[in-house]
């Protein structure tokens, strides 16, 4: 009787998780520079645009900049990894892509790179970046 009423809560328990369990819902990509949050000055985001699209032109690489509001229900690294794959930032095949998300709510930037690029922007240099 006890495992029945046991395995019956675990049941319960591992429905309510699946049902009360929200996934992140992601805005449309809008190019290389996202400004969700409305942070950015118009003069910003040009400049942030132009020299991603020179990147792009030169190494093939993509730099996209998210500014966000809040990332919840996610924490801050879970919704930059997601939407950095939702997103497919980076050439197909290359895996080139880099996203630098601020979320506001949070206080926090992510920088997300993909792994062709991982030998040129590691862990360190991204952690550099967000410090400077």
């Amino acid at each position: 009787m006890k495992t029945k009423l046991l395995t019956f809560l675990c049941l319960i328990f591992l429905w309510c998780g699946t049902v009360l369990a929200k996934d992140a819902v992601f805005p449309p990509y809008g190019g290389f520079v996202n400004d969700f949050a409305g942070v950015l000055d118009p003069a910003m985001i040009k400049k942030m645009g132009e020299l991603s699209y020179v990147l792009e032109q030169e190494t093939s690489a993509e730099l996209v900049v998210v500014t966000i509001k809040t990332t919840a229900p996610l924490d801050p690294k879970e919704y930059a990894v997601k939407l950095f794959k939702e997103w497919k930032i980076g050439k197909a095949g290359k895996d080139n892509g880099i996203l630098i998300l601020l979320s506001t709510d949070e206080q926090r930037v992510e920088i997300e790179v993909g792994y062709g690029l991982e030998g040129t922007v590691n862990d360190a240099k991204a952690g550099e970046i967000i410090d400077n």
